[in-house]
């Protein structure tokens, strides 16, 4: 953001080492996922999937001369994909229904007890807006789940890693 912003002092972490492949033991397994919550209730077992985008939507701005402001603003959607027998499911449709854009939920995925103290844990928290829903009664009902990234509080969108 402070390049964008042409601060003239720009934080960031100095890389040291080399870039390592890590090996399989090391990578984030879907059966290790220990938290999926959304609107603080539990779906882990029933998520098959999600994805989450960011983008940077800075506008640049001329403000005379040769200066150019930029307006800082990052946007973010995503979906998640849930069992359509859950019986938490129904909440969240009804909640695509009667939610306003200004009004998110809170989403955290987990691996690890979320202190984020040891080796191989990740929490990811962001605050979305449900924008719609769609059902699939294929060879399981399931149901997919769209949504917005809001910045409503601090955890707008927010990774935490643990690096050894």
């Amino acid at each position: 953001m402070s390049f964008i912003g042409k601060e003239s002092t720009i934080n960031a972490a100095a890389k040291t080492g080399t870039d390592v492949e890590p090996d399989m033991s090391q990578l984030f397994k879907w059966s290790e996922l220990t938290t999926f919550n959304v609107n603080s209730v539990a779906f882990q077992d029933s998520l098959y999937e999600f994805s989450v985008e960011l983008t940077n939507g800075a506008k640049p701005i001329p403000a005379g001369g040769g200066d150019n402001i930029a307006l800082v603003m990052l946007e973010g959607k995503g979906s998640f994909k849930l069992l359509g027998s859950d019986v938490n499911t129904a909440a969240l449709k009804a909640l695509v229904a009667s939610n306003t854009p200004g009004n998110a939920i809170p989403i955290v995925v987990q691996w690890g007890d979320g202190t984020v103290s040891e080796s191989g844990e990740l929490n990811m928290n962001w605050d979305a807006v449900l924008t719609s829903y769609s059902l699939d009664k294929g060879e399981e009902e399931t149901v997919t789940f769209e949504f917005d990234i809001k910045k409503t509080t601090s955890n707008f969108f927010r990774i935490q890693h643990y690096l050894a």
